[in-house]
């Protein structure tokens, strides 16, 4: 993960990124992968990144979206959401700003 941040930033010509993504994360699985914490961590101890989100589409969303929230882990959320075919996520928003996460 952090060859592919390094990557990144090498591309981008900087040397640190505001938002870093757990990106398309759609089954919890990948948000209890102790190894995404441990080099979100040391990325942002070593000044790469400043904050850490996830992201989500589709799957078990809701289920995701609760234990990001939970964990404390992230600062920024961004995920799909829709009034129709149902408001399944509606709940996820006001905790999130219960934990004063951003939500998008």
């Amino acid at each position: 993960m952090m060859r592919a941040l390094e990557g990144s930033l090498r591309r981008l010509q900087t040397d640190h990124v505001d938002v870093y993504f757990n990106h398309a994360v759609n089954e919890l699985e990948r948000l209890k992968n102790p190894e995404w914490y441990q080099f979100a961590e040391r990325a942002r101890t070593q000044g790469k990144i400043r904050f850490t989100g996830m992201s989500g589409h589709a799957g078990n969303l809701a289920q995701c979206l609760d234990y990001a929230i939970d964990s404390g882990h992230f600062d920024v959320i961004l995920c799909a959401h829709k009034l129709w075919p149902g408001p399944a996520l509606l709940p996820a928003l006001p905790k999130a700003l219960r934990f004063r996460r951003g939500a998008a």
